[in-house]
């Protein structure tokens, strides 16, 4: 006997992509699981054995209406919206599903969406688990995970050493770039961390995209010496770096969601986000943060966007005795396995 089906919409960013994955995981116990996932995060979820059927969505109407031929042949036991702008809206009453379900606030009862009342000082990977809960998923998440090939990893530590890096040596990867500027903090003191790992030395690699390409060389004249730019790549090739990674520096962005996925430690800098609700979780992770006035937030614009005083008050010296702790822990775990 067959068992019943549900749809999942993920159609925003990366973190929110991942931070569904354990969601998904608990579905599947119970259901057959196809999801709809936008199209620059597809990667992230290709491969996974959770998922039956990826759909790629996209933001414009053409494409939705190609999607709703598609998917609108298909009949769900529930539709799930793990997270989605409201232009995804429009593409439900194409679809065919029992109930609908979001944590989002939509409440339209004519297209039988309801709004699930969760806690939302809880982790969002929480209360994803509590939509699933929802929709009668058994209470056994997976962990968030980006499920590579071993041929991925492979072509990954290749690149590394073309690169001449030393596999034996520690390696140390930095996220400087953010889409939110009350997240941001300065590449210069990036920079100043790595300068000082690198004394101490660990190899710095930097990961973003190719709009980051200014920061980096702000990072580069500061650290005094050369980094090593991975900037523009693939999510599964960056992926299968930051696994390679001994640490991962990062802002509140997505690459930091990447690394929890890929089992890296990760030292957070966190401003007026909640780390409480969107930080990384797990025992070798850690969270710096300097609450404001203003914390947490979560609007798009920060009133002091060129000077968001919540992070230009953290010193790169609190960052570089973290990362320093950090990279030894490492050491030491490795030494005694």
């Amino acid at each position: 006997m067959s068992r019943p089906a549900v749809l999942v919409a993920c159609t925003t960013a990366i973190g929110d992509t991942l931070m569904s994955t354990p969601a998904l995981a608990a579905l599947a116990g119970s259901f057959t699981v196809d999801v709809l996932v936008h199209q620059l995060r597809r990667p992230l979820l290709e491969n996974n054995p959770h998922i039956r059927r990826l759909y790629t969505y996209r933001s414009n109407l053409v494409f939705r209406t190609a999607l709703a031929l598609t998917v609108g042949r298909r009949h769900y036991h529930r539709l799930l919206i793990m997270h989605a702008n409201p232009t995804f809206l429009p593409l439900l009453k194409h679809l065919h599903y029992d109930k609908a379900g979001n944590i989002q606030g939509y409440h339209y009862p004519s297209l039988g969406l309801s709004n699930v009342r969760v806690d939302d000082t809880a982790h969002t990977i929480d209360q994803r688990l509590a939509l699933a809960a929802w929709a009668g998923a058994e209470p056994n998440p997976g962990p968030m995970r980006i499920y590579l090939r071993s041929e991925e990893t492979l072509q990954a530590v290749r690149w590394l050493r073309s690169c001449e890096l030393e596999m034996q040596r520690p390696m140390v990867a930095m996220c400087l770039g953010t889409a939110q500027p009350q997240k941001f903090w300065p590449a210069e003191r990036f920079g100043q961390v790595a300068r000082a790992l690198m004394e101490d030395g660990a190899q710095v690699v930097v990961v973003g995209s190719r709009d980051e390409v200014h920061l980096f060389r702000r990072a580069e004249k500061k650290a005094g010496r050369p980094l090593v730019p991975v900037l523009g790549m693939d999510l599964r090739f960056s992926s299968a770096l930051l696994a390679q990674m001994d640490l991962l520096v990062t802002c509140d962005t997505g690459p930091m969601h990447m690394a929890v996925a890929m089992d890296t430690p990760v030292l957070a800098i966190f401003g007026p986000t909640s780390p409480d609700v969107f930080g990384p979780r797990g025992d070798c992770h850690r969270v710096i943060c300097l609450p404001t006035t203003c914390h947490p937030c979560l609007a798009r614009a920060c009133p002091q966007p060129r000077r968001p005083e919540c992070l230009l008050a953290l010193e790169p010296e609190q960052v570089i005795a973290e990362a320093r702790a950090m990279l030894e822990a490492r050491r030491t775990s490795r030494y005694e396995s």
